[in-house]
């Protein structure tokens, strides 16, 4: 008898998907597996595609793009971090901002929160 482990309206763990992928690379029903996570077969591939055996593969990516602009007071925030040298691969996962825009604020700040007003950017 399967068991559903999470209903429909509620996203999958990372440790659930990757123990639905090597369920399902160990020739398992894929059927079975579907029913017991309460997922679609299409999902499961998909996951089974980009499984590369590190759990980090299987992290959802977003794919939504930012609304609006990214306040001042984060971007002054994140300018400071920066320069007291906190990477910028760290403050754009922590503040969702792209390194490329850290590096450009970097650039327009000149002590002056009006230097980071949006410029296109």
């Amino acid at each position: 008898m399967c068991i559903k482990i999470k209903s429909k309206d509620t996203f999958l763990s990372i440790e659930d998907k990757v123990k639905a992928v090597l369920l399902y690379r160990e020739n398992q029903n894929p059927q079975i597996i579907c029913s017991m996570f309460n997922i679609s077969r299409s999902s499961l591939q998909r996951w089974h595609r980009r499984f590369d055996g590190t759990a980090d593969s299987l992290a959802n990516k977003d794919k939504t793009k930012r609304s609006g602009v990214i306040p001042i007071n984060i971007r002054l925030k994140v300018v400071q971090l920066f320069r007291e040298n906190v990477s910028r691969e760290i403050l754009s996962k922590i503040y969702n901002v792209s390194p490329s825009s850290i590096s450009r604020w970097n650039k327009m700040f000149d002590g002056t929160i009006e230097s980071l007003k949006n410029r296109s950017g």
